[in-house]
């Protein structure tokens, strides 16, 4: 589980940075550009979702380890 949780955090990362080259400075609201702030926003959460996934799992970690 531990290597499916890095392997998707790199995805996400590669995809943020990747629409946020395809965000037009000048023209945010644009449909392309909108689409690629879509596309960063929900790689962050993605991200967020990732990282809590292994806080759970190093807890449970922790826990069969006192028991």
């Amino acid at each position: 589980m531990k290597k499916y949780i890095y392997a998707f955090a790199i995805i996400a990362v590669f995809l943020f940075i990747f629409n946020l080259l395809h965000i037009n400075i000048k023209d945010p609201f644009n449909a392309n550009s909108f689409a690629a702030s879509a596309g960063a926003i929900a790689s962050l959460c993605a991200l967020i979702l990732l990282f809590i996934l292994d806080v759970a799992r190093r807890i449970k970690e922790k826990i069969k380890k006192v028991k």
